[in-house]
């Protein structure tokens, strides 16, 4: 399911997924959420990376909060 408007949140710690690094409090938007138990698809605003976007998905609630 696409959420019907961006939700914003931040990172609640270190996320990894292969060589990809998400640092706490990085800054982003849920992009989608599927399954039973939720599983969230998000878009992140690196800094340092300006005008660049990571994605990552699977993540649980845990992983999340509220900007």
């Amino acid at each position: 399911m696409t959420p019907s408007t961006a939700i914003p949140i931040r990172a609640t710690h270190d996320l990894r997924q292969g060589a990809t690094t998400i640092a706490t409090g990085t800054p982003g938007e849920i992009t989608e959420m599927t399954g039973d138990p939720v599983t969230y698809t998000v878009t992140f605003w690196p800094s340092g990376l300006r005008g660049s976007t990571v994605v990552l998905t699977n993540l649980r609630r845990t992983d999340l909060r509220e900007a």
